[in-house]
């Protein structure tokens, strides 16, 4: 199933009625946020001075599946990573 076909799916299982135009500007809008969302995974931190209570993406400890977790909200106490998310992930 190519990108538009999902897309329109998506607006179908919502209900939504759009014009071809408005789910190819849709299309457009996911594949950009798709493609930032690629750069930030695979983006190369250098490493920092880290304290408690600040976002921690020093490379030993921002793998791809953390930082996407991170991203997601599914890694984290609030916006910032603990040492009881950390703990809990390494678990």
């Amino acid at each position: 199933m190519c990108q538009s076909d999902q897309i329109r799916r998506i607006a179908q299982l919502a209900h939504l009625s759009l014009p071809e135009e408005d789910l190819a500007s849709l299309a457009r809008d996911f594949q950009q946020i798709s493609s930032l969302f690629e750069q930030i995974v695979n983006a190369s931190v250098p490493e920092v001075p880290w304290k408690e209570g600040q976002l921690d993406l020093r490379p030993d400890v921002a793998t791809k599946p953390r930082v996407a977790r991170l991203l997601t909200g599914s890694f984290t106490d609030g916006l910032f990573v603990t040492p009881a998310a950390i703990k809990d992930d390494e678990s």
